[in-house]
């Protein structure tokens, strides 16, 4: 694949695939001729994956024009509150290209998320939307929940993972003699901060069920929240009289296995925080720093497509 995205067509968002075998940029139209041609043997993707991932690809201003269609200046989408404050304002002022595959995944996961729609209960992913002042600006939050249902307590949310690794119980062993945490050595015995070396038999393992990953975690929440500033609608929806209360949910994690479920309460306060921490940092005038090294989300840098840019700014 040679065929090139020219500079003047370039508007900020993806504007395009690195290509899978020469690493090219290249227009979405031309990957998908290219697939179509049947004339790249060394690509893994044929054409009509690719035609799937083009068409998964949401439109870069959906937020905002939600948030316009609601008279609002500035719109936010769950997921873009959850990333990196940094590159969501980069990915608004740049274009960038990535590779199909790397978008692959995430076209599973829809596949996935639309057999589940199937399933005749509750509201599947109901688009919700939140319209309130902050610092001087009118801003829309929105959302797209996988599931709420009524239960007999109140609304539940579920929200469906795909991946290969999900979280797993943890083990933590304690020494015997005074309770602290201890520290794996070798030949089966443990490190004690207080007692020093003891043996396997002189500690003890408690196991902790496998959580929610805290990104997750707050998804879920923030979809709480806006279920809650919807309640009567959500309510009328699921043929409910009244508001009813907000149960928390549960992320189901999809392996290639069997799923996971970790169940999540709805923390409304530390979601407010964290919403408000968050509008702060996108809302700056200047640039949000870059990511701490002790940030739960550093990884997500190795991945990033702006990585050049953001350290070029």
């Amino acid at each position: 694949m040679t065929a090139s995205l020219a500079p003047t067509q370039i508007r900020a968002g993806l504007a395009g695939f690195l290509c899978e075998v020469s690493s090219e940029p290249v227009a979405f139209a031309d990957c998908l001729s290219c697939a179509l041609s049947a004339n790249n043997p060394g690509c893994p993707l044929t054409a009509s994956i690719i035609e799937r991932i083009i068409a998964g690809i949401r439109p870069p201003d959906l937020a905002a024009t939600l948030a316009a269609e609601r008279g609002a200046e500035v719109g936010f989408s769950v997921t873009e509150l959850l990333h990196c404050p940094r590159r969501l304002r980069l990915e608004k002022e740049n274009a960038w290209y990535e590779k199909p595959g790397g978008l692959y995944r995430m076209t599973r996961g829809t596949a996935v998320h639309d057999y589940l729609c199937g399933y005749p209960q509750g509201l599947k992913e109901i688009r919700l939307a939140w319209t309130f002042k902050f610092l001087g600006q009118t801003i829309t939050l929105s959302g797209q929940p996988d599931l709420v249902e009524m239960r007999r307590d109140g609304l539940f949310i579920t929200d469906y993972k795909m991946t290969d690794n999900p979280p797993r119980e943890k083990s933590t062993w304690f020494c015997s003699g005074c309770g602290a945490p201890t520290t794996m050595r070798s030949k089966g015995g443990f490190l004690c901060p207080n007692c020093g070396r003891i043996s396997r038999n002189a500690a003890y393992r408690t196991v902790t069920d496998a959580q929610a990953r805290s990104s997750h975690a707050r998804q879920l929440n923030l979809y709480c929240l806006l279920i809650e500033k919807n309640a009567g609608q959500v309510a009328a929806a699921l043929g409910a009289v009244g508001e009813l209360p907000i149960l928390g949910g549960e992320i189901v994690y999809l392996p290639p296995t069997l799923p996971l479920r970790c169940a999540v309460p709805y923390e409304r306060e530390q979601t407010l925080s964290f919403l408000k921490e968050r509008l702060r940092a996108l809302l700056a005038p200047t640039l949000p720093p870059i990511l701490a090294e002790d940030d739960e989300g550093k990884w997500e840098c190795g991945y990033c497509p702006l990585a050049e840019t953001c350290a070029s700014e």
